[in-house]
């Protein structure tokens, strides 16, 4: 081999040798570089949004709003809460009446029918399912149960007096009905006369001037209707009064008021000038 031949060898073989092969540098070439994280960006939660409602009501002086929460109760709870605790269960329709000419006025039929109607309304009635006013509703429909019986009896007395001497209710108020219950004349004077005088010492106690009772009874007495006259004190004045007392009536205090209060999370008031 001639030693132009050897140089070219040797330089071949010196080039294959090395470290820095085309391969190697393409392969470092196309690796790529480690994906870069993206910094985290915390975002703020969303301000709750005002998810009270408002309920409006009134007395006889101070128009109220209050704000309530609608996911405890609805406003129809507490329409009927506002309905029982302002209103009254005792039926419009009177039992009573206070001059004979009006005898002819009273009516078992509509008195039935207002009854008819409005006693499923308030069994119906949905209300804040707490127990005070659970126990609420329950004593309006005690009280209109109670006030329709007494005036059937009462419109039911003026036609026939008999109906009530078989009442549960209190025997002491039967004296009033003693003689129009027998159809006895003489004794059905005599029981106004005592109801008169009963009215007098009252009226003596209270304001001490009962005169007017006294003339009142004096010139009804000398009427050609005084059997109407008795009949119409005795019953209206007499035995109702007495028994009235025994109906159990809603009370409709200044602590409900005050619970009813404290269903909303804030009351406004504008009240007029007494």
């Amino acid at each position: 081999m001639t030693k132009i031949a050897c140089g070219l060898f040797l330089l071949a073989w010196l080039g294959a040798c090395s470290s820095d092969t085309p391969a190697k540098r393409a392969t470092a070439a196309t690796t790529p570089p480690a994906p870069s994280v993206a910094p985290t960006v915390s975002k703020a939660a969303p301000q709750p949004a005002d998810t009270l409602a408002t309920f409006v009501w009134e007395d006889d002086v101070c128009r109220y709003s209050g704000r309530y929460n609608p996911r405890k109760y609805t406003r129809e709870q507490l329409e009927n809460v506002r309905l029982l605790l302002y209103g009254s269960a005792s039926l419009e329709t009177s039992g009573l009446v206070h001059h004979p000419r009006n005898i002819g006025r009273l009516s078992l039929d509509t008195l039935t029918r207002e009854y008819t109607r409005r006693m499923p309304v308030y069994r119906a009635m949905q209300v804040v399912n707490q127990p005070v006013w659970r126990t609420l509703k329950s004593q309006a429909i005690r009280e209109m149960e109670e006030d329709y019986q007494a005036k059937k009896l009462s419109i039911q007395a003026y036609a026939d007096p008999a109906v009530l001497l078989t009442t549960a209710y209190p025997s002491s108020c039967t004296r009033y009905v003693q003689g129009l219950a027998a159809h006895d004349d003489s004794l059905t004077l005599r029981d106004w006369h005592s109801f008169i005088q009963e009215r007098i010492r009252r009226e003596k106690k209270l304001s001490g001037g009962p005169e007017h009772y006294t003339q009142r009874y004096a010139e009804q007495q000398a009427s050609p209707d005084r059997l109407l006259f008795a009949k119409v004190d005795l019953l209206t004045y007499g035995w109702w009064n007495c028994i009235n007392e025994s109906i159990h009536r809603v009370e409709q205090t200044a602590e409900l008021h005050k619970q009813f209060r404290q269903l909303f999370s804030s009351v406004k008031s504008e009240c007029d000038e007494v």
